[in-house]
C-alpha cells in the first residue's frame, strides 16, 4: 500500500495501553466476543476504515459465525463447525 495511491493501514492490538490512549478503550476479556464487537465499532466510529482484517485464529480470537458491528455485516466465517 502506498499513501501516494491515497491507502493508508495500521494496527491495533486491542489489548493495549495504546489502544487505550488513541481509541479510549482497552479489551479486558479476551473471550467476550460483545465487549470486541463494541471495542471494533467504537474504533472503526473513530477512524472510518474501509476494511478491517482481524489477525487470530479462534484460539486467539473468539468469533461467530457472522460478524456484525453496527448492523453491518463484515465477512462471514466459513469454519468446519459451520459448514456442518
Amino acid at each position: 500500500m502506498s499513501r501516494k495511491d491515497g491507502l493508508s493501514a495500521s494496527y491495533v492490538v486491542l489489548d493495549s495501553e495504546d489502544c487505550r490512549s488513541r481509541y479510549g478503550v482497552r479489551l479486558s476479556d479476551s473471550e467476550d466476543w460483545e465487549e470486541i464487537r463494541e471495542m471494533l465499532h467504537t474504533i472503526s466510529g473513530r477512524t472510518g476504515p474501509c476494511y478491517i482484517i482481524l489477525l487470530g485464529g479462534p484460539a486467539v480470537l473468539p468469533v461467530p459465525a457472522v460478524v456484525s458491528v453496527a448492523g453491518s455485516f463484515w465477512y462471514e466465517i466459513r469454519s468446519q463447525e459451520a459448514l456442518a
